[in-house]
């Protein structure tokens, strides 16, 4: 069916300057479903799933703090889990103040959506999560601690990987580094035939926001301010019903790090999508279908 166009709007994070563009697609009177993208993309990442589940759902999404069109903090600090998850909230309630959401974070949208759930802030705003080729970094800070003190084969096949996947992290925390190579990556056609090269996203699925190479740079500061979570991992536990969507050739996220999510959810499904990292662009009608069951099977009865 045809879809118009989502409709925008301005939230104020609560107790800040923060303003956020939010865009909505369907009938506020459908269950609303909250789609939170990571790094570097925006709000339009999702425009493909969007109109797909716009039929069933009040569909919001938004660009984070320091991208797109919302407001950029000035200080990194103000890019740490905790502050994205008062944004969210703000945006929850004021999309849907009187039903809880269904969450869809992908990369480190799905991160923070981690910690928004096990936060007391969120309870009873939340009905469900799906993570798409994202993690829980107190997750992965535990595995690798329980890894290193109690090794087993799998496990330490696990965690190298993992690191390997996740090297080029530290390349970002080189002083001058980042901003010198996202000038080159942030380029339309270069930032595209990286997409092909290590997602296959095809140039007609690849979507690029005009304010590509300022996200990137937030995305370091996003980085830069919640790295420590590994190295002081919390064992927090939630009630909130969560799905693992994972990408079969992910070259960031792997998946036996993962399989200890049980031990931080009362409910947790794993699914396994053929396609790579940037999931919501490859393979949205996938994506729709699995964040709909999801949904629909963890609804409220009214």
């Amino acid at each position: 069916m045809d879809v118009a166009g989502p409709v925008q709007s301005v939230v104020r994070s609560d107790g800040s300057n923060i303003d956020l563009a939010v865009f909505e697609y369907g009938d506020r009177s459908n269950p609303t479903m909250v789609l939170l993208h990571g790094w570097p993309d925006t709000h339009l990442l999702w425009d493909e799933v969007a109109t797909k589940l716009a039929d069933r759902f009040h569909v919001v999404t938004y660009d984070q703090r320091g991208h797109g069109e919302s407001t950029s903090p000035q200080s990194w600090r103000d890019f740490s889990f905790a502050e994205l998850c008062t944004d969210l909230l703000a945006v929850i309630n004021d999309t849907s103040p009187d039903s809880p959401v269904h969450l869809v974070g992908h990369d480190f949208g799905a991160m923070y959506a981690w910690d928004a759930i096990c936060d007391s802030r969120f309870d009873g705003r939340v009905a469900s999560f799906s993570c798409v080729a994202g993690t829980n970094l107190d997750l992965w800070g535990t595995f690798a601690r329980e890894t290193i003190r109690r090794p087993t084969p799998r496990r330490l096949v696990g965690l190298s990987s993992q690191l390997v996947c996740s090297s080029y992290i530290f390349s970002l925390f080189v002083p001058g580094f980042p901003r010198v190579a996202f000038n080159t990556l942030g380029k339309p056609k270069v930032w595209t035939r990286v997409l092909r090269t290590i997602s296959a996203v095809s140039p007609g699925e690849a979507v690029l926001a005009p304010s590509l190479v300022s996200d990137m740079n937030s995305g370091v500061r996003i980085y830069r301010a919640n790295l420590s979570k590994l190295f002081r991992p919390r064992r927090r536990h939630t009630a909130v019903p969560v799905q693992m969507v994972t990408a079969k050739y992910d070259v960031a996220i792997r998946r036996i790090p993962l399989s200890d999510a049980p031990q931080w959810a009362d409910t947790v499904n794993f699914r396994e999508v053929a396609g790579g990292h940037w999931l919501p662009m490859t393979h949205s009608e996938e994506i729709a279908k699995l964040a709909v069951d999801f949904a629909i099977v963890h609804s409220s009865p009214n």
